[in-house]
């Protein structure tokens, strides 16, 4: 698993599409070597719905729904932060 840390990709203020474009970036060569990643917020100050929205549209375009559930976690989730998070994610179908 590859330990991602947010604040040194995009910043500590994840609020517009171009950071989860940014955070994509880093997240597919990953993805593409079927590897698992670990997204770590912290010292993240906010995380917006748009910044989700554009990183999970991304994955979701290029790796389908399915590879965000065994391939994807997440640390030091702030509540606000895990609120606009799992409101933003897609759901997959059991």
């Amino acid at each position: 698993m590859t330990r991602l840390p947010l604040v040194q990709i995009v910043g500590p203020y994840c609020g517009t599409h171009l950071e989860g474009e940014q955070l994509f970036r880093s997240i597919a060569p990953l993805l593409q070597k079927n590897e698992k990643v670990l997204l770590d917020f912290e010292n993240v100050e906010m995380a917006s719905s748009s910044f989700f929205n554009a990183l999970f549209g991304l994955i979701s375009e290029n790796f389908g729904d399915a590879i965000l559930e065994p391939h994807i976690t997440y640390t030091s989730l702030r509540p606000r932060h895990q609120f606009v998070l799992e409101r933003s994610r897609p759901v997959t179908p059991a």
